[in-house]
């Protein structure tokens, strides 16, 4: 299975560098507002607001994410300060993403388990966090 931290922040008067500068991490993916993109058919599009995204993805076949958890908040927990405080951020939150992969006839249950250190660690980062599942069909 996948599982994934990733830390988003975003805001209209973002300046991905500012953000990049006050948490000392490279983002894996970052802009502000008003900057041009080309989507896939070719046709050129403004971002709508800012974005500054970082985390860690792994795979696992232990619905376990002390791991995972301990390696992020050790990369951003004694950086972060307040991010929501971070001037230009207007929302900034943790998403918990986990992917499994189900056989025909395997049940689709996404079950993880998460320590009470762990959360005591991920609640000093005093961000909101959605928790994502996805199942998708192995291929044969």
């Amino acid at each position: 299975m996948l599982i994934s931290l990733q830390l988003f922040v975003q805001g209209d008067d973002l300046l991905p560098q500012s953000i990049t500068e006050q948490l000392g991490i490279s983002p894996g993916h970052a802009y502000a507002m008003g900057e041009k993109w080309t989507t896939g058919q070719g046709a050129i599009r403004l971002r709508p607001t800012g974005l500054w995204k970082w985390g860690i993805s792994k795979e696992h076949d232990d619905p376990d994410l002390t791991l995972i958890v301990k390696d992020f908040c050790q990369a951003i927990v004694h950086q972060a300060g307040n991010i929501s405080e971070i001037p230009g951020v207007e929302r900034a939150w943790i998403d918990i993403f986990i992917c499994k992969e189900i056989a025909e006839g395997e049940s689709s249950d996404v079950t993880f388990n998460l320590d009470s250190a762990s959360l005591k660690e991920l609640s000093k980062l005093n961000l909101p966090m959605e928790f994502t599942t996805g199942i998708v069909k192995a291929e044969n």
